[in-house]
């Protein structure tokens, strides 16, 4: 990898945070009004599973690129510890999708949606930090 796929890999794992959510919330709607079967849900977590592998190859890719930034070591630290935050909330997102769309007890399946719509929008801020930060870097 060279110092520029950084900053090429990033923006397809950044896109699918936005688009994530988006298609989360159409998935709730559609099955839970029968407009579409219950399996659709795969289809959902296999997005995870590829939001998943693009934001570990961004975050990886990000290791060569630190080497050769001009940004100040606390600027890449926090960039770092960003993109870190990121892979973490993406390594969860997918497994608790996978549960909240198999749970049919009201309760749980309420709790569980909750949390992953939260997870969503905690993604979604840690996602807008993590551009502005590596924004910053390319500006710098």
């Amino acid at each position: 990898m060279n110092f520029l796929t950084h900053p090429a890999a990033v923006h397809v794992p950044l896109a699918l945070a936005i688009l994530f959510p988006i298609f989360y919330v159409a998935t709730l709607w559609a099955t839970t009004t029968k407009r579409v079967p219950h399996g659709v849900w795969y289809a959902l977590f296999a997005l995870g599973v590829l939001q998943i592998g693009s934001t570990l190859f961004a975050y990886m890719s990000g290791e060569t690129s630190k080497i050769l930034s001009s940004g100040s070591p606390e600027q890449i630290a926090r960039h770092e510890q960003f993109g870190l935050y990121f892979v973490i909330l993406w390594l969860v997102i997918p497994a608790v999708l996978i549960v909240a769309a198999r749970v049919h007890q009201k309760f749980s399946w309420l709790v569980l949606h909750a949390l992953l719509f939260a997870l969503l929008v905690a993604q979604i801020g840690v996602g807008i930090q993590l551009g502005k930060l590596g924004g910053a870097l390319v500006a710098h």
